[in-house]
């Protein structure tokens, strides 16, 4: 199982929590409070908060990828069976904007 940021106490110290996967918005919100108690202060991040931050992107890295891979063949998958039973096909694009944000692919 991989430790997972589960929030940064006010005195810097990061609650850690063991998953075997977090969903995106887990993901996010784990992201936005982290970054939030970091700018709360004028001061560099503690030791602590510079490992959530280790631990984070690495949460993002792992969900992407599975986002990805669930993109590039569950979905479609799916798709043919819904397209044969005559029920409309999901799509994925309407968040894209915000994944290509979050990957830092903005224009």
């Amino acid at each position: 199982m991989n430790p997972t940021l589960q929030t940064v106490n006010p005195d810097g110290t990061a609650v850690i929590q063991t998953t075997e996967s977090l969903t995106p918005d887990q993901v996010a919100t784990n992201i936005a409070a982290l970054y939030a108690e970091i700018d709360r202060a004028d001061v560099a991040p503690t030791p602590a908060q510079d490992q959530a931050l280790v631990t984070v992107e690495k949460d993002f890295t792992a969900t992407i990828k599975r986002w990805d891979a669930l993109r590039a063949s569950e979905i479609p998958s799916l798709n043919r069976q819904l397209k044969s039973a005559g029920i409309p096909e999901l799509t994925a694009d309407s968040n894209m904007r915000i994944e290509e944000e979050l990957r830092g692919d903005e224009e």
